[in-house]
């Protein structure tokens, strides 16, 4: 995460033009082209939310300096809409809501096993490595905290 802002803040930031990044000779151009910030966004949404080999993975590349970060209706693979609260470093909620019906196994980057809203008729199945396995039929939502809300 601290890694991924720098590198996109000398990209924003610089004023000086054709200067490479690294080693690779890759050059960057500060901003007036649309693709750097279509390329920007699509960072800042990785560093936010990632979903590949049927994961998805909240919060996955913040830098430290993120402390108080929230987002709305990220879609991911599987058809579900993410939205995810963190709070002083801490991530306080994740909401899901499935739009297909399909497996989720989410690592929602609490710090301990979340719990599921108290109205919610799910189960939770720990699978280790902060990773939970949840059973959301198509249009169902459950929000995960840390508390029992």
């Amino acid at each position: 995460g601290n890694l991924a802002q720098q590198l996109m803040n000398i990209i924003l930031y610089s004023e000086r033009e054709n200067e490479k990044l690294g080693k690779n000779g890759i050059y960057y151009l500060a901003t007036p082209c649309i693709e750097t910030s279509l390329g920007y966004n699509t960072c800042v949404q990785d560093m936010l939310l990632q979903s590949w080999g049927n994961i998805i993975r909240v919060f996955p590349a913040l830098p430290d300096n993120w402390t108080d970060v929230e987002f709305h209706d990220l879609r991911t693979e599987g058809a579900f809409l993410i939205s995810a609260k963190r709070e002083e470093g801490v991530t306080v909620s994740v909401r899901i809501k499935s739009l297909k019906g399909a497996k989720c196994v989410i690592n929602p980057a609490m710090k301990s096993m979340p719990v599921i809203n108290k109205e919610s008729h799910h189960q939770i199945k720990d699978l280790g490595n902060d990773l939970y396995y949840l059973d959301i039929k198509q249009g169902e939502e459950i929000t995960l905290t840390n508390i029992n809300t």
